[in-house]
């Protein structure tokens, strides 16, 4: 009997190599598994409550909490669920739960400040408006992007005709310290660093610009003209949490202002929040019907939404089984997109990746590279190299991969995705 020839050692290394990346992505494979379950029960739960079947509904959402006790969106739908029913005091819990869970994890952003919009919500119900005031306080301090926040601030605001609550927006240099008082004095205007930002801005150095616009709002905090010039800045630096958190304030300083509407719906509408954008440009012509730019958003988000509609039309064909009909409805959808918005617009970006998904799920793995490769570059330009909707074309572009036993590629893309998501929404995040 011949001895089994033995293995040289540079091939067992590339193969136990080769074992270990199939391990790690199999294991993000699992993780973003766990993500769409809860993502399901979720869908679930909020159709369950537009029936009005609210057991069904808490019984869902409840194990979407169970499942991942740091998704403070799920923990804000239970709160919903039970403002709905009229349990008020589980709702504030709740809250207080999923804020708890944020303030752990160091995340900000704008879940967060939803999550003190509706305990506010609740706290106005239990006739506690200056408790509710305070918790917009923070939310307004945390949550940027909440356009609750604003509205509930405005509305709170208006209602208590109390001079103490005439600005409603915290002293930045007070947020880490925890919130504290209101500035009620307008101090004495010092235009050095404005003047060195304008400098700045117009030499399109905007990173040093929206530093001394720092600089200068913690001098004049109710100026509504230095929270815009610096949003202008965030939006030119793709930050666009910054963007929606300064033009928040400037809207609790004044409701009609136009700019702040139209630089917070461009930061929604780029980064595909098409629902967001669209409330904020609505918002805007309520005070200003007839301003052209605020009619072109509204008009693009129309036109985004319906793209949108058609590429979700090709998904539930696809599920259907009429696979031919949903590559054809998606690709329709990158046509639409091209036409209207051009080629390296988000919205053509999002249709492609959906494109890519459907051919990528019809097993035509090289035809879907390329409409992924094309998504991938679009975001990459609008969005930045590390934002979260770069990651979710990165996490397709590794599944692809994947399926092609491209596993270094794969890996090289699962890893860049897991990077940005981390950095974003922090490492213990359910994504």
């Amino acid at each position: 009997m011949a001895a089994e020839e033995e293995i040289k050692p540079e091939v067992k290394a590339e193969l136990d190599s080769a074992h270990q990346e199939a391990q790690r992505v199999q294991a993000l494979r699992q993780k973003f598994a766990k993500k769409r379950k809860i993502e399901e029960l979720k869908k679930q739960a909020l159709f369950a409550a537009s029936k009005s079947t609210f057991g069904k509904a808490l019984s869902c959402i409840s194990a979407a909490v169970n499942l991942d006790p740091s998704d403070i969106d799920a923990w804000g739908h239970r709160a919903r669920l039970f403002l709905m029913m009229g349990n008020i005091d589980a709702a504030i819990m709740d809250c207080e739960n999923a804020m708890r869970e944020a303030f752990k994890r160091k995340f900000t952003g704008k879940a967060l400040g939803d999550i003190h919009a509706l305990k506010a919500e609740a706290l106005i119900l239990l006739k506690k408006p200056l408790k509710a005031l305070e918790t917009l306080m923070v939310g307004a301090a945390y949550g940027d992007g909440s356009h609750n926040v604003v509205q509930q601030l405005a509305t709170l605001n208006e209602n208590l005709q109390n001079e103490k609550a005439c600005w409603a927006v915290p002293d930045e240099a007070l947020v880490f310290d925890g919130l504290q008082t209101l500035k009620k004095e307008r101090p004495v205007r010092d235009s050095a660093f404005e003047d060195a930002a304008e400098t700045f801005f117009k030499s399109r150095d905007f990173k040093r610009a929206a530093e001394k616009y720092t600089e200068a709002i913690k001098i004049d905090l109710q100026n509504i003209d230095l929270y815009t010039r610096r949003a202008q800045c965030q939006e030119q630096l793709k930050n666009f949490s910054g963007v929606i958190q300064d033009c928040n304030r400037c809207l609790v300083l004044n409701r009609k202002a136009v700019e702040p509407h139209l630089l917070k719906g461009r930061a929604y509408l780029v980064q595909g929040q098409i629902g967001e954008a669209q409330k904020v440009y609505s918002l805007g012509l309520v005070h200003s019907p007839e301003h052209a730019e605020l009619l072109e958003g509204s008009t693009s988000c129309q036109l985004a939404a319906e793209i949108a509609l058609i590429s979700n039309s090709a998904v539930q064909l696809h599920k259907e089984g009429r696979f031919e009909a949903a590559r054809q409805k998606a690709q329709g959808a990158v046509n639409m997109a091209e036409d209207k918005f051009g080629p390296k617009h988000p919205s053509t970006a999002t249709a492609l990746n959906n494109l890519g998904g459907v051919l990528r799920s019809m097993g035509h793995y090289e035809a879907a590279d390329e409409p992924y490769q094309r998504a991938l570059g679009i975001r990459e330009v609008a969005l930045g190299d590390h934002h979260p909707g770069v990651a979710a074309v990165l996490n397709n572009l590794g599944g692809l991969y994947s399926d092609r036993s491209k596993l270094k590629l794969a890996k090289g893309a699962y890893e860049r995705a897991l990077t940005i998501w981390e950095k974003e929404l922090g490492p213990e995040h359910f994504q």
